[in-house]
């Protein structure tokens, strides 16, 4: 059976990305999708760019947009408005990391493959938020970038579908679960770790900053839609 990854914000950690993406051994088969916030805050933005240009010619991938890579995308584009506002929020990092200057080659292949979700059969990859009771083709862009939902996680699913997700940090380093929301940031920008999660298997995927690593079965104890 072909597999379904889901991977929580990198925020700009080579070391936890790479050794998340060896362990899970993935083949051209999977799937992989980034719930965003791929940059800032941490000192490998340039680096993690690279490395997901190069998974994204060998996996089939798909890139939620994060507001992180939308104030960036700000940031390069309306300097004036937007580039305090990103350097304030973990941008001053990503800066260094391309010594002053972003990749016109990255902000490229930012511009082109961010989505602002991904649903399949039976999931909804979103990075912060959804509006339920609202058509996919109507969701709100700040609600699906920005959103916290004051830190708690519905109990539905979203039209049938297990709604997957980062955006708020979990202090405790590990996913949260509810019957209708996998939350996958694990705080990885702030001391915590990076979470990659086999959707079929139940395999959780973790590395701290250092790249060290720790693996968990988690079985999601609802039932997904036929």
């Amino acid at each position: 059976m072909n597999r379904i990854f889901a991977l929580g914000d990198v925020h700009g950690h080579i070391n936890a990305l790479r050794a998340v993406i060896d362990a899970a051994e993935l083949a051209p088969e999977d799937t992989l999708v980034g719930l965003g916030d791929y940059i800032d805050y941490g000192p490998s933005s340039n680096e993690v760019m690279t490395f997901l240009m190069e998974l994204d010619k060998n996996i089939n991938c798909h890139w939620v947009m994060g507001n992180h890579e939308e104030l960036l995308i700000a940031a390069v584009e309306k300097p004036e408005d937007f580039e305090s506002t990103w350097l304030r929020y973990g941008g001053q990092a990503t800066l260094d990391s391309y010594q002053g200057k972003v990749s016109s080659r990255h902000l490229s292949f930012l511009k082109q493959k961010l989505i602002p979700f991904c649903s399949t059969e039976n999931y909804l990859f979103v990075h912060a938020g959804v509006e339920y009771g609202k058509p996919l083709s109507l969701q709100n862009s700040q609600v699906l970038r920005w959103d916290h939902s004051s830190g708690e996680i519905e109990s539905q699913p979203f039209n049938e579908k297990i709604v997957v997700k980062g955006h708020t940090p979990q202090k405790s380093g590990m996913p949260m679960f509810s019957d209708g929301t996998i939350l996958l940031d694990t705080n990885i920008a702030a001391g915590g770790w990076l979470s990659l999660y086999d959707l079929l298997a139940g395999k959780l995927y973790q590395a701290n900053q250092e790249g060290n690593l720790r693996t968990f079965s988690i079985e999601c104890s609802f039932e997904l839609a036929s």
